[in-house]
């Protein structure tokens, strides 16, 4: 039986700088606006929120994802268990009532 060996970066998510590629474009894109709206002051943050992400995604590299799919299911995911109150009706109303 043959037996290949993988290299680990193959089993990892695509990562830009250390980072998945969907927060590097958006690092790209606020140091892009930074510069063209003349905000030199702020492009100071951007570094140690560069670092941070980079050691969230080399703690867990699904973080991210999770993150992003918890935001984008805020308006529907309900964690919470409802009891079902669409269809019930208070007890006897309508009860001997004609149509």
């Amino acid at each position: 039986m043959r037996v290949s060996e993988i290299h680990g970066s193959l089993n990892r998510r695509k990562a830009v700088m250390g980072v998945p590629a969907v927060v590097f474009g958006m690092e790209a894109l606020i140091v892009t606006l930074m510069l063209g709206g003349g905000m030199y002051v702020f492009l100071v943050a951007i570094l140690p929120i560069h670092y941070a992400a980079r050691w969230m995604h080399t703690r867990d590299d699904g973080a991210f994802q999770a993150m992003f799919t918890y935001q984008s299911e805020k308006d529907v995911y309900d964690p919470w268990a409802r009891p079902a109150t669409t269809s019930k009706r208070p007890a006897g109303y309508g009860k001997n009532l004609q149509c």
